[in-house]
């Protein structure tokens, strides 16, 4: 339900809230390694499913085989189920070090500045390519097909962003497709290797008013409320936790911050920005997930505004609030949609 981005609305909210409680407590040999190699603890949330479980059972389908996730959920030997917790375990981390290559890679085809759909191509591993097309459209703004090319022929995974169909999109260049399909806003394609650079420069002139509209869209920032930094925040995490498991259809609530100052920012894994930021009386941790460049900016004695989400961070035994930033705006005031 949370890895296949199901709607996590009506009854299907009711089955993922009940099962994420039970998963807690299973008995399940497999599972419980798996739990212990992503540094996952009850209570169980849908972010863990989405962030830690789920891309370590799916590595071994990406760049391995999928009968050993399949093998450790049936193991009944704990010394076979660990040994396969790992492997998935294991695998994950050299998912992670493939994807950040070709990412690495995929950003230098810089894109066009206009309203089209965007084509990468490289030798790339076949798994990781609809990760980093959905990568690029948050990089970008804008519909991304990503291309892996070898001795056997070539695929794509595409991504789109809301509001421009890129099934359709696709439709209209099909005379240089051997297959393709999926859904609005993702799709994957067959096709010659010869036909890239021709595919390329079709999807370069696809996209007109209806992408246009989209990518402006895209840009804007609804916010559901401002916080107010006058109560607990221990408290309101808690009460918008009971608004889970959050997901497609049901997205945490996103909230204004104004007039935030920086006490302290720090650098993790190369990759994701620690802040401890206050307002008013009262301070809290900050995360700006994959964006690490913000430290140019966000330096200590630094105020700003911020759209965030308000979660629970848990880690080590502590449950603390954490503002996990969304867009943040040092210059002047975010408007509220």
């Amino acid at each position: 339900t949370v890895a296949d981005m199901v709607p996590l609305t009506g009854e299907n909210r009711v089955i993922a809230y009940h099962g994420l409680q039970t998963m807690g407590e299973t008995v399940n040999p497999g599972l419980r390694f798996l739990l212990d190699f992503s540094g996952v603890r009850p209570p169980i949330t849908s972010t863990d499913i989405g962030f830690h479980i789920a891309p370590r059972i799916n590595a071994v389908g990406r760049i391995g085989h999928p009968k050993d996730a399949v093998e450790m959920f049936l193991a009944d030997d704990p010394g076979e189920a660990r040994r396969l917790a790992e492997l998935l375990h294991k695998t994950n981390v050299k998912r992670k070090k493939i994807q950040e290559r070709v990412i690495e890679e995929a950003l230098k085809q810089k894109p066009l500045d206009t309203a089209s759909v965007v084509v990468v191509a490289g030798e790339w591993n076949r798994g990781v390519i609809g990760i980093v097309a959905a990568r690029l459209v948050q990089e970008w703004g804008k519909p991304a097909v990503v291309i892996a090319i070898d001795e056997t022929g070539a695929v794509g995974s595409a991504r789109s962003i809301p509001g421009f169909d890129i099934v359709r999109a696709l439709r209209k260049v099909s005379d240089l497709l051997e297959e393709f399909g999926g859904h609005p806003q993702a799709a994957g394609v067959t096709i010659r290797p010869e036909n890239v650079e021709p595919l390329r420069e079709a999807l370069a002139r696809t996209g007109g008013k209806e992408l246009e509209l989209a990518m402006r869209q895209s840009e804007e920032i609804i916010c559901d409320a401002e916080l107010d930094f006058e109560n607990s925040l221990s408290s309101l995490a808690r009460e918008l936790e009971r608004l889970g498991p959050f997901g497609i259809g049901n997205p945490r609530p996103r909230l204004l911050c104004r007039d935030l100052r920086v006490e302290s920012q720090r650098v993790i894994k190369d990759q994701h920005l620690k802040l401890r930021v206050s307002c008013g009386e009262q301070s809290v941790d900050a995360i700006a997930w994959r964006r690490s460049k913000l430290a140019e900016d966000l330096i200590e004695g630094v105020r700003f505004d911020a759209v965030v989400e308000l979660a629970i961070n848990r880690w080590r035994g502590r449950s603390d609030p954490q503002l996990e930033l969304i867009e943040v705006n040092v210059d002047s005031s975010v408007t509220i949609a």
